[in-house]
């Protein structure tokens, strides 16, 4: 399952319309989009949400209502507070709250919230052609490719597939933020790297061997990710 988006919001016209530019904004990746007329709809469904917007004023139990259960469940999704009340904001902050998008929606600040979560690289799908036929492969869910003759093979889950690709070509396609060339005949996901003693290794526990063409751009794009994987937990 992809990323899982869920818009909560009592008032119908403006949660469909809202759901309408995240299905935009997300066109090419992998999400689910759920929808709830009311806090208690929302917390009864038990949804392992990802990225919530969340209306602070509402019938019923509110907005700042479903944060604190959330917070005291130590449950992680991520939330942006639409809201027309403005003063409550102050209620509002928390350690999982994004941000905060004031009605009417200013659309390019929902794109902004929208690209900063979704995509990141970690729900992109991405189509190839394998035998004859095309097949779509998460990017998060490739762990390595490696240069075979004049094929490239991408290791992904428990899979792999031959690509008519080369490694040079990856590069110009595959997110910098998330992926790392290693020397002319492989790339890996950083998320499947590690590093013991200053040296990386995949998370099978084979070391990885960094050309020294490769070796600066390698860390500098290791470092972005670490960094980048640190404000998402902010």
């Amino acid at each position: 399952m992809g990323t899982v988006i869920a818009v909560c919001d009592d008032n119908e016209s403006f949660r469909k319309g809202l759901i309408r530019e995240v299905e935009n904004d997300c066109q090419g990746y992998d999400i689910e989009i759920v929808e709830y007329g009311s806090a208690e709809e929302l917390i009864a469904a038990k949804t392992n949400i990802d990225l919530l917007f969340l209306d602070i004023e509402m019938d019923g139990k509110d907005g700042i209502y479903v944060k604190d259960f959330f917070d005291d469940r130590h449950i992680e999704t991520k939330i942006v507070f639409t809201t027309s009340h403005e003063e409550r904001m102050s209620e509002a902050f928390g350690a999982n709250v994004l941000g905060f998008l004031v009605k009417p929606i200013n659309r390019a600040r929902l794109k902004t919230f929208v690209e900063k979560f979704v995509a990141s690289g970690d729900s992109k799908i991405i189509p190839v052609t394998y035998m004859g036929k095309t097949i779509f492969i998460k990017l998060s869910d490739i762990r390595f490719i490696e240069a075979d003759d004049k094929y490239t093979r991408v290791n992904y889950g428990e899979e792999s597939v031959l690509i008519r690709r080369t490694v040079s070509e990856w590069i110009t396609i595959l997110p910098p933020s998330f992926f790392g060339r290693t020397n002319k005949s492989e790339i890996v996901n950083f998320n499947y790297v590690s590093v013991k003693n200053n040296k990386p290794y995949k998370k099978s526990g084979d070391l990885i061997v960094i050309g020294r063409k490769f070796k600066d751009a390698f860390w500098a794009g290791y470092d972005t990710y670490l960094r980048m994987m640190a404000e998402r937990q902010l």
